[in-house]
C-alpha cells in the first residue's frame, strides 16, 4: 500500500473503537508522521447511529449498515472491533475477498475460523491481523484438539 492516503473502516465504536477513532481523528498528523501516510477515518459501522457517544464522531461518518464500510473503494483497512462470532465473521470475510486488510482481536473469530480467513486473506493478496491474544487463543485451540498450530498468522502492529 504505497499511498498519500489509507482509509480506515471501523466495525464498531464501543470503548475500543472510541479510542482508536480517538486516536484516528485527534492523534492524524503524528501517526502521518510516523507511518509515512495518512491514516483517514472514512466509515464507522454502529448499531445505532442516533445514540449519543463519549467520543464524538462526524454523523456523516456513521452508518447502521456494514456494507457501507466493506464496499467502499476508499476503506483499504478494516478494524473489526464488535466482538461475537456471526457478524464479525461474516464482516471479516467480505471486506477480505473485496481485498481489504483486517485487523481484529477477536479470539472467537480467529480460534473457530483462523485458518479459513487466512487463506481467504492469502488468496486476495491482503493480510488478516490479530493482537496476540487472539493469536494464542486459535493456537491454543487448535493444540487441544489435537490439530498441529498454525505455520503463519500475521500479528497487528500498534495503533
Amino acid at each position: 500500500m504505497n499511498k498519500r492516503e489509507v482509509g480506515i473502516g471501523l466495525l464498531g465504536l464501543g470503548t475500543v473503537g472510541s479510542g482508536v477513532a480517538r486516536v484516528l481523528i485527534e492523534k492524524g498528523d503524528t501517526l502521518a508522521r510516523q507511518v509515512g501516510c495518512r491514516l483517514v477515518l472514512r466509515k464507522v459501522l454502529v448499531r445505532d447511529a442516533a445514540r449519543a457517544r463519549q467520543f464524538a464522531v462526524d454523523p456523516g461518518l456513521l452508518t447502521v449498515k456494514p456494507e457501507e464500510v466493506l464496499e467502499r473503494p476508499d476503506v483499504d483497512i478494516v478494524a473489526e472491533l464488535i466482538g461475537g462470532e456471526g457478524l464479525a465473521l461474516k464482516c471479516i470475510e467480505t471486506a477480505l475477498s473485496r481485498g481489504k486488510h483486517v485487523a481484529t482481536a477477536n479470539k472467537e473469530v480467529m480460534a473457530k475460523h483462523g485458518p479459513s480467513l487466512l487463506a481467504l486473506a492469502q488468496k486476495n493478496g491482503v493480510e488478516s491481523a490479530t493482537r496476540p491474544a487472539s493469536a494464542a487463543a486459535y493456537r491454543s485451540s487448535r493444540h487441544s484438539s489435537g490439530t498441529s498450530p498454525p505455520t503463519r498468522y500475521s500479528p497487528s502492529t500498534p495503533y
